[in-house]
């Protein structure tokens, strides 16, 4: 009974695309992407370990697990947006599927566990209260990706990379340009929506220069609590997983503005299964700063350039033997990776911990209670 009627809601989602006028779509593209449903499930096979591995640094610690392969579908049906049509306000058939006001923590027929490790904060928003932004604001559009020339995939990491280099690069100060991570994805929903999101390294919201660049970029942005970009994205979607199992269904392209480092690879091998690397593209710079972006005038026309190669599926990942002087790992998300490999993991090295991690949460969920009542 409950698949019949899963199974009609969501016909009747597609349904509405097709009838309602206000938002255009190029028709149903058949692309590659990497299914997501099992994100917060446990491997399938545990890792025997009689002594877990000690060292302070994550690849090493998970090395011992059992990785589980990707599932990865070659015919992803998804929608992308013609261009830019005019939408009116009532686009009631673009279902906004990432309400940041909706409750966290069990849903009433969510027969799961509860456990205290599993309870998440509130992604901070860089948009104004209750902009319905998924709407149309982050669309993956035909134009934005050559759809008709060579891979879909590595067309659309190549976006992403240059998208995420052209949003870290955006802050006025230095120092915060060397040290910022983007990392720009496209997820498909539900009703087979692209959409583009952008997590950064950050421990507040993106600052006001950069959540400009990624706005006028067409970018949701999401914050969570600090981590690597790439730890934050994996927050994200533990959260949405939690909230409505079904909300994403796919991954279909990552971007990094640096290079993926070990820790962060081995965090995508346990929640997204070994073998995500054929989803992923990065920018090669040898030093630790972000690559240079210089603007060139050609006529009339702006140019802008990125000074690093592009390197794609494992070559993304970077082989340096150099590690971060933190790797932070919010409380949840240090249950998951412990409860995901299957075996004891000790993740108590200075280096993980948000000290201040308590005060934030209460921060977050303060600015969530005046986000709902403004709204």
């Amino acid at each position: 009974m409950w698949l019949n009627n899963n199974f009609r809601w969501k016909s009747f989602g597609t349904l509405l695309l097709y009838l309602t006028p206000a938002v255009s779509f190029c028709g149903i593209q058949e692309v590659p992407g990497l299914n997501i449903q099992k994100i917060a499930a446990q491997l399938s096979h545990h890792s025997q370990v009689a002594s877990p591995p000690s060292s302070k640094y994550l690849d090493e610690l998970l090395a011992p697990c059992a990785f589980r392969g990707v599932h990865l579908g070659y015919a992803v049906e998804t929608y992308l947006q013609e261009g830019d049509a005019n939408h009116s306000e009532d686009d009631s058939e673009m279902t906004n599927t990432d309400l940041e006001s909706i409750e966290i923590g069990k849903k009433p027929d969510d027969k799961r566990e509860e456990n205290p490790g599993e309870k998440f904060s509130l992604f901070a928003l860089n948009c104004k209260p209750g902009k319905n932004d998924s709407k149309r604001e982050y669309l993956l559009r035909e134009s934005d990706i050559d759809t008709a020339k060579g891979s879909f995939t590595k067309n659309l990491c190549t976006k992403l990379v240059r998208d995420a280099c052209h949003i870290a690069h955006a802050d006025k100060n230095s120092f915060t340009r060397n040290a910022t991570t983007c990392l720009c994805v496209v997820l498909r929903d539900e009703y087979g929506n692209a959409k583009k999101f952008v997590f950064h390294n950050g421990k507040e919201k993106m600052g006001t220069t950069m959540a400009k660049k990624a706005q006028a970029l067409r970018y949701g942005i999401r914050t969570g609590l600090q981590s690597h970009a790439e730890g934050e994205f994996v927050q994200f979607l533990l959260q949405r997983d939690r909230q409505n199992e079904e909300r994403y269904t796919h991954i279909l392209g990552m971007g990094c503005s640096r290079m993926h480092c070990r820790e962060c690879d081995a965090l995508f091998q346990l929640f997204l299964g070994k073998g995500y690397h054929g989803l992923t593209a990065a920018a090669k710079n040898e030093e630790s700063s972000l690559p240079v972006i210089t603007d060139t005038e050609v006529g009339c026309v702006i140019r802008s350039e990125i000074n690093a190669p592009f390197v794609y599926e494992r070559e993304a990942v970077s082989q340096s033997s150099s590690r971060s002087q933190k790797y932070y790992l919010p409380r949840v998300l240090r249950h998951h990776i412990s409860k995901k490999a299957g075996f004891t993991i000790h993740l108590s090295a200075d280096r993980f911990i948000i000290k201040d991690e308590e005060t934030m949460e209460k921060n977050r969920q303060s600015s969530d209670k005046k986000r709902k009542a403004s709204m």
